[in-house]
């Protein structure tokens, strides 16, 4: 009985060749993933026509003065934005910045339900006077409680049988966006009978991190379609140029205002340059004791019309996440 029980322990056991074959398989698929987005992204600023004839490979030299006649370029559509980092412990009080947890919630209002009916869960909420300013996101509110809520579903909320950009009249999907202008303070005028991201199934995090902030700037982002405005054709880079810019100019990181990342396509295109900034955006993460995790290593992002901004009016947001 012993000398089966062994046998079968030994079946069960990885092996170190099938553990050599597994980092082989991540490693080759990374690489083809890069090589689709890089292709995406050549056939999104493509024009129509022949494909050039390829070109030779350059040196280390020439890639090098290459990339800093683009930057150059790209020094002019430089944009602020405020770094999000999540930290691995609660917030100290029911209103301060996180992510994930129990929503502040005063008792006299009522709390945010999808279209269908449900409660939906805490993603994030800002207090905006724990934030920097940010001049490259007019009539983001100095002050007030800024929250974004999202249904525990496969989807996660994303309206995929309904209009992108949501259409006059509000947002349709299992999400909504809650600007608090006064925060009350007093803890026995806030209730605690709200859902808690703990008891979700799909959702990108269960824990609650409390929040810090930076003011920093980026280069624009070759997948956020703002880049199209700098007159760089991507379609006509070398390989060479085209590696050492997407790996540098991707706008990763939860983070307000900037420039915007996605692990597909930017859903904005076709939409008028600037009538569709980024409001908020919330990456993936897994580090020091922080587990955020939008489908296979993905990005959500909330975008929203700067007369809506300016007007405090955020029940017209639009809400995309994508994934590997």
């Amino acid at each position: 009985m012993w000398a089966r029980f062994k046998k079968d322990i030994n079946a069960m056991s990885i092996s170190a060749d099938a553990i050599l074959t597994i980092l082989v398989f991540l490693i080759v698929a990374l690489h083809l993933y890069r090589r689709f987005r890089k292709e995406s992204l050549r056939r999104t600023a493509a024009p129509s026509g022949p494909h050039p004839h390829e070109r030779p490979h350059l040196d280390p030299q020439e890639v090098e003065r290459a990339l800093e006649k683009i930057d150059e370029r790209l020094e002019q559509h430089r944009l602020d934005y405020i770094c999000i980092r999540p930290q691995a412990e609660r917030a100290k009080a029911p209103w301060q910045s996180k992510f994930g947890g129990r929503a502040y919630w005063p008792r006299s209002e009522p709390y945010p339900e999808g279209n269908d009916g449900q409660r939906l869960f805490l993603l994030a909420q800002l207090n905006l006077e724990e934030i920097p300013t940010l001049p490259s996101l007019p009539g983001l509110p100095d002050s007030g409680l800024l929250q974004f809520f999202v249904s525990d579903d496969e989807l996660l909320g994303l309206p995929l049988d309904m209009p992108q950009p949501p259409l006059e009249g509000g947002t349709r999907g299992n999400y909504r966006v809650v600007f608090h202008a006064e925060v009350e303070q007093d803890r026995d005028r806030l209730t605690q009978d709200v859902p808690h991201t703990r008891d979700t199934t799909h959702f990108p995090l269960r824990e609650e991190y409390a929040l810090t902030f930076s003011r920093e700037s980026g280069l624009p982002a070759l997948a956020d379609y703002r880049f199209a405005a700098t007159g760089i054709d991507l379609a006509a880079m070398p390989d060479e140029i085209m590696d050492e810019l997407f790996d540098r100019n991707e706008a990763a990181g939860s983070r307000i205002g900037g420039y915007a990342n996605f692990t597909q396509d930017d859903p904005r295109h076709g939409q008028p340059l600037g009538a569709w900034p980024l409001l908020f955006q919330m990456d993936s993460h897994s580090s020091e004791g922080v587990e955020i995790m939008w489908g296979d290593a993905g990005v959500a992002n909330f975008f929203i019309r700067p007369e809506d901004l300016e007007r405090r009016d955020f029940s017209r947001v639009w809400y995309n996440w994508d994934c590997c």
